[in-house]
């Protein structure tokens, strides 16, 4: 049921956020695989992000609860791009948070640098770099930021 809840967040996209050139992906195709097709996890813990996000981020937040999402792409070269917000409450429906937190937030997972190149764990013999999405999910209680997923 989650899953179906899933689709129906509030997608607010921002293509070029922070970036001097419209982002390009490698692949000429509109496929793109999630971060752990391709071994993509980002190389530090949740549990270390969540300590530098509350520490770093103060904007508006006093009684969010819920979950604010940031998808986007890493293509070949390792640039990230298109990325998207996607706002939920607690119980999973659509809704939408403070735009000075969202902007906040967005703002951070843009200055996160530690994402791999990705490659497929299929293409052993002649490994190439893929692009692949990524996210970070948010989760707040009463405005504190309590876990970051993955």
């Amino acid at each position: 049921m989650k899953h179906l809840l899933y689709l129906s967040f509030l997608v607010v996209t921002f293509p070029s956020f922070g970036q001097k050139e419209p982002f390009k992906k490698c692949s000429p195709s509109n496929w793109i695989n999630y971060y752990y097709a391709y071994q993509g996890k980002y190389k530090i813990s949740s549990e270390t992000l969540v300590k530098e996000a509350n520490e770093k981020i103060k904007e508006n937040r006093t009684s969010a609860s819920g979950f604010v999402t940031v998808r986007f792409v890493i293509n070949c070269k390792g640039e990230k791009g298109a990325y998207e917000v996607l706002e939920t409450d607690k119980n999973y429906e659509a809704t939408t948070f403070d735009k000075t937190l969202t902007d906040a937030l967005l703002a951070y997972v843009t200055g996160l640098d530690l994402w791999p190149i990705g490659y497929s764990q299929y293409d052993k013999q002649n490994p190439q770099p893929r692009d692949y999405y990524a996210f970070i999910t948010f989760k707040f209680d009463n405005g504190k930021i309590t876990e970051i997923i993955p």
